[in-house]
């Protein structure tokens, strides 16, 4: 397949399978591993020592994982948010979300992983990715499908 090159700044809304490469000048991970409900897949919340999903009310015994790593990258034209998740986030920071579970799971901290994804800052990336307008910060944020390549 052959995937449309943009820029930054020529980004629409619309835009998908889109390729664009750029710096990333901020990356956050001070949390990235997520708790979700395995029948609903919404987020669970942590009461007691217990998962409970606020949807359907259960009890969880055992959650899934979501890992989001959200970044802002930067080419010539402009900056853009662009958020990793699943396989594209474990083949940015190259770890694995079991790993990550044991990391965190070991130290106790969900932030054990922050200086890994701050090392971010600097790499050069080309991602496959699909263009959404977020509401609430009313604009424009890349969702990565596939990392390309990344490189200091």
């Amino acid at each position: 397949m052959i995937y449309k090159t943009k820029k930054i700044d020529d980004i629409e809304e619309e835009d998908r399978n889109i390729k664009v490469t750029g710096q990333i000048v901020e990356a956050y991970g001070n949390r990235i591993l997520y708790e979700m409900c395995p029948n609903c897949n919404k987020r669970v919340s942590l009461v007691d020592n217990t998962y409970i999903c606020d949807i359907c009310g259960e009890e969880i015994e055992e959650p899934n994982y979501l890992m989001i790593i959200p970044c802002v990258i930067e080419d010539d034209t402009g900056t853009m948010r662009v958020t990793f998740f699943r396989t594209a986030a474990e083949e940015l920071i190259g770890m694995k979300i079991k790993e990550i579970i044991e990391v965190i799971q070991k130290t106790g901290d969900e932030g054990s992983l922050e200086d890994k994804v701050s090392d971010l800052v600097g790499h050069e990336i080309t991602v496959i990715a699909d263009a959404s307008f977020d509401e609430y910060n009313e604009e424009i944020r890349l969702n990565a499908k596939k990392l390309v390549e990344i490189k200091l």
